[in-house]
């Protein structure tokens, strides 16, 4: 499913009742990263910013 936009209250709601309607997503907002990792909403998918080299490293985070 795309969106035109980022909602990240939807985001929180999905994680919150584990009834999702995307399993990944981009997140185009700084703000947003920060936010959503400290309510515990995000998680790791175990890829390696090597692994995309044709992405800017800056878009890609650790976690």
């Amino acid at each position: 499913m795309a969106r035109e936009s980022q909602s990240v209250a939807q985001f929180e709601a999905m994680v919150k009742t584990k009834n999702y309607v995307w399993d990944v997503t981009t997140l185009t907002l700084s703000a947003d990263i920060p936010y959503l990792e400290s309510k515990g909403l995000m998680e790791p998918i175990g890829l390696k910013a090597s692994d995309f080299s044709d992405v800017m490293p800056e878009a890609i985070t650790p976690d």
